[in-house]
């Protein structure tokens, strides 16, 4: 695939959220996203949605990296949700621990109203995945308001995971 063709799926796949393509684009064609960036000029709103699919995909170096470069993770939310919110459902714990140490804003709402904790709780329930009990317990440890009543929510839902939820309520009740 040429150059141009190349970045134009990225572009397309970054700008409509479809960070799985991207990421089997990635592979396929043996290319860095930072490669990529560089040699198109680093455009802002493409640099934050990289920083989303880094945070969906767990690539906690590249999402740190796009950090470091001057990404505002505030900003990657083309999809609805910023890479903190993608991180949390995917339940990519390494990747949440990492924006709570570079002081990601824990309390910005998604598309529908949700902190990333909320979101945490919400992909437990609907999304069910390895990692979200640890996401949970590290959102809650690192100070993420817990709304009044949110104990009574979580132990009210059908959580598939048992594990997880016996370790969620543990957590909230321990707020």
């Amino acid at each position: 695939m040429s150059p141009e063709e190349l970045w134009n799926r990225t572009e397309h796949a970054l700008t409509n959220g479809d960070f799985t393509l991207l990421d089997e684009l990635l592979v396929a064609e043996g290319a860095s996203i930072f490669d990529l960036l560089d040699t198109n000029g680093n455009p802002e709103g493409i640099m934050c949605e990289a920083f989303a699919w880094a945070c969906f995909t767990g690539r906690t170096w590249d999402a740190e990296a796009l950090l470091d470069r001057g990404v505002d993770p505030s900003k990657s939310d083309k999809t609805g949700l910023t890479g903190f919110h993608w991180a949390a459902n995917r339940g990519n714990a390494e990747t949440v621990d990492m924006l709570i140490r570079r002081k990601a804003p824990l309390e910005q709402l998604n598309i529908y109203g949700g902190t990333v904790l909320g979101q945490a709780l919400w992909s437990a329930v609907n999304e069910p995945r390895e990692g979200q009990a640890e996401v949970i317990e590290s959102l809650v440890a690192a100070g993420a308001a817990v709304e009044p009543g949110t104990l009574d929510w979580w132990q009210e839902q059908n959580v598939p995971s048992a594990q997880t939820k016996a370790r969620v309520a543990r957590t909230l009740q321990q707020v």
